[in-house]
């Protein structure tokens, strides 16, 4: 019983471990342009808590919303 157990414990640790260095961000900066927009000059590089390119259009007053509505992707 006591063997179960510590093996237990061992895949649980091992599973947090692969989770945890599976979500580490290595090489976001290195963004390979797809086509999918016709003009990339706009995008610049983001910070470290936001994805690798970002644009944000200059002027938007975010203060004004309140909420975010995401929609159902249907495949």
């Amino acid at each position: 019983m006591k063997t179960a157990l510590r093996n237990f414990k061992f895949a649980i640790v091992l599973l947090a471990a692969i989770g945890l260095v599976g979500c580490a961000a290595s090489g976001m900066k290195d963004v390979e342009q797809s086509g999918f927009l016709q003009d990339y000059s706009q995008l610049k590089p983001g910070t470290d808590d936001q994805a690798a390119l970002v644009y944000m259009k200059p002027g938007v007053d975010f203060k004004s919303y309140s909420k975010i509505m995401f929609e159902r992707v249907t495949v």
